[in-house]
């Protein structure tokens, strides 16, 4: 989304020696959505996404910077299938400009045996054909018009609002309006040697039961006793959501944020399922 600002904003003509000089601006002045934009506009240059690679992997290599090169170099041996996707690309010029990934250098040991598992779990489904669910399906990367998943920042963003909202990520929740961002100009980010954010530490968690009644659009729910009383941290919060749906399986739960949506409905409605009365 920044480098689509960024670009969106650039000045000049679109084409491969603008675009070019682009990325090599935001690579030497640290700048990531600079960079990012560059490669974004070598498709508006009318370049392929072969001839894109290419440049980014001389790219890499002129400035010596060895993930980037690994990332080039990944959408040339699939070159074919990321014809129309630039993800690794971006990823490249991302780094190259000064970015960091915490990720990139963990591999997931994953044994033969799993992959045989795998493969033959997959044989058995596919005997007997079940449709593709709706939320699989985001026009883009296929049929469909769900776009939730479909892994772009505006919309990634919403997923980890959902998650904040509701303690799980699960298709069939309503997807607020107040999930999305609209205006792209607030990216909070976090210095590369500052420790990981104290927010999952923060108690401002609880858990509670939906009550089947709706005011106007908004479904209502109700502190669950014996989860509302103390505040939770995140991770004790999915704890506890998880326990209660294992315990009262006839109730539909959520993690409550009572920073974020304060509460509704402060004070449980009693009845002969609540964890208070048996």
């Amino acid at each position: 989304m920044v480098g689509e600002r960024e670009l969106a904003y650039f000045p000049g003509e679109r084409n491969l020696e603008t675009m070019s000089k682009l990325i090599e601006s935001g690579v030497e002045e640290g700048k990531r959505p600079t960079a990012l934009a560059g490669v974004l506009g070598l498709s508006d240059a009318k370049m392929g996404g072969t001839k894109q690679a290419e440049l980014v992997l001389a790219l890499a290599r002129r400035y010596q910077h060895p993930l980037a090169e690994r990332l080039a170099q990944v959408h040339l041996r699939a070159r074919s299938a990321l014809s129309c996707d630039n993800n690794f690309l971006c990823q490249a010029a991302w780094m190259m400009a000064g970015g960091v990934s915490p990720g990139v250098e963990v591999v997931a040991a994953v044994s033969d045996a799993e992959v045989t598992a795998l493969l033959d779990s997959a044989k058995e489904r596919w005997k007997v054909p079940q449709p593709i669910p709706g939320w699989c399906c985001d026009g883009t990367h296929s049929a469909g018009s769900d776009t939730r998943f479909m892994g772009v920042w505006s919309q990634m963003y919403a997923v980890c609002r959902a998650f904040e909202h509701y303690g799980r990520v699960d298709p069939s929740d309503d997807w607020r309006p107040e999930f999305r961002c609209f205006d792209g100009l607030t990216i909070e980010e976090r210095p590369v040697d500052t420790p990981a954010s104290t927010s999952t530490e923060r108690r401002e968690w609880i858990i509670q039961r939906c009550i089947q009644q709706w005011v106007g659009s908004e479904l209502q729910y109700e502190d669950w006793p014996g989860y509302a009383e103390r505040l939770m941290t995140r991770e004790e919060m999915i704890t506890a959501l998880r326990e209660c749906e294992q315990r009262w399986q006839e109730h539909e739960f959520r993690g409550h944020n009572v920073v974020n949506q304060p509460r509704l409905n402060p004070k449980p409605l009693p009845d002969s399922s609540s964890p208070q009365l048996r």
